[in-house]
């Protein structure tokens, strides 16, 4: 399928920085794979291009539609997170990234109870322990209820969780574990020490970043800025998304906005329909 005329003008653009506002369905993904594509034709070096995604599905599905360029793994495509553990592999210093495997692992060091060994938590066991984690994920997913989740374990089985629990963090900091927070922070102090700069920069569902990620993808010194978003979508304040940081760049004069408006997904009876609950909605 062709691109649109405000899909072109997006691709084509030799703005410096550009912020493209791009409603459901009108084809932001696409748009931003296609500007890949455009740098790419026109001399651009894939090893100066990075696409931050916010998911793994995301990143593979850009990878496959650019898959038909040769070079394309040159370029990195893939999350923040990734990312930025890309750069501060290179400064030399050891370090593991905190997980759900190893706080099982220094749990099962703190809760076991081998032979001959006097356990320092006596009423949590390592077993109950990883009923409880079990138990969170269903409670995630909205399979139990809070109530279920917070009663599961007796009073002073959640003593022993919240003392184990500072412990483990102190463990962590001892081992060179760190968090993804402490990822971000650490790779931007790195990346100033050694002043990097980057030629392409390209960001999707920015309308989701928090400040440390933005203050991150900031630091990150591009020479040209292409972020996508639609504040409309934006669903991740309560993971610390913030939706200013998006509609902050809106009024700025040295940022390009280009709105994507033609939407592709869905069809004119059922996009008419919305519009008019919106409408309503926004009229009360």
């Amino acid at each position: 399928m062709k691109l649109d005329n405000q899909q072109q003008q997006v691709v084509e653009s030799e703005d410096k920085n550009i912020l493209v506002v791009a409603g459901a369905g009108s084809g932001k993904t696409r748009v931003l794979t296609e500007r890949v594509r455009h740098l790419i034709r026109n001399g651009v070096e894939p090893s100066n291009i990075v696409c931050i995604t916010f998911t793994n599905m995301a990143s593979q599905e850009m990878k496959q539609r650019l898959s038909d360029i040769q070079t394309i793994g040159d370029a990195f495509i893939g999350t923040i997170h990734s990312f930025a553990n890309t750069i501060y592999k290179t400064s030399g210093l050891t370090y593991r990234i905190f997980s759900t495997e190893i706080q099982l692992e220094i749990f099962r060091e703190l809760l076991s109870r081998g032979i001959g060994r006097k356990p320092k938590y006596t009423n949590l066991s390592y077993q109950k322990y990883i009923k409880y984690v079990d138990l969170q994920t269903l409670y995630e997913e909205g399979k139990v209820s809070e109530e279920e989740l917070n009663s599961f374990l007796l009073p002073s089985e959640q003593d022993d969780l919240k003392e184990a629990t500072k412990e483990m963090w102190k463990l962590c900091k001892e081992r060179n574990i760190i968090t993804f927070n402490e990822l971000l922070r650490k790779t931007k102090q790195y990346y100033d020490e050694i002043d990097g700069r980057l030629e392409y920069v390209l960001v999707d569902e920015f309308q989701d970043v928090g400040k440390l990620e933005a203050e991150f993808i900031f630091g990150l010194n591009a020479d040209n800025l292409f972020l996508v978003g639609d504040d409309w979508q934006s669903i991740y304040g309560f993971k610390g998304g913030d939706v200013s940081i998006f509609k902050g760049l809106l009024d700025r004069e040295d940022w390009k906005v280009h709105y994507l408006e033609n939407n592709y997904r869905n069809g004119s009876e059922i996009i008419k329909f919305a519009n008019v609950i919106i409408n309503q909605v926004s009229s009360k």
